[in-house]
């Protein structure tokens, strides 16, 4: 990537959850909240360090939509600039230990 263009990123990540939307959307907080639809959809921007000197703020959307087994969870987030990319390459991996932090937390919950 070139440091010099405008090019964004967009990461997105989905998981299937033996639990309720309930219970998944209890474990769902962080950041500015830009949109709330319970248990259907949240929305919000977040501001971390990051290998530019402003840092990274990206939108973050979770969309949980209910299965006969129980919930498939999305994961997108958005706004990753060119000179974001160690940020960018390293939010996959700490989404993905998130994911299965958050079934852990979600399997002491009976919602």
């Amino acid at each position: 990537m070139s440091p010099n263009t405008t090019e964004r990123h967009s990461l997105q990540i989905q998981r299937h959850f033996d639990h309720s939307v309930q219970a998944l959307w209890r474990a769902l907080t962080e950041g500015e909240v830009l949109e709330v639809q319970p248990g259907v959809r949240l929305v919000y921007r977040m501001h971390t360090q990051g290998a530019a000197p402003d840092g990274v703020t990206t939108v973050v959307t979770w969309t949980l939509r209910p299965t006969a087994q129980g919930t498939m969870l999305h994961l997108e987030q958005t706004g990753f600039r060119p000179q974001d990319e160690p940020n960018f390459r390293g939010a996959g991996v700490v989404w993905l230990r998130y994911l299965e932090r958050l079934g852990h937390l979600v399997n002491t919950d009976t919602g």
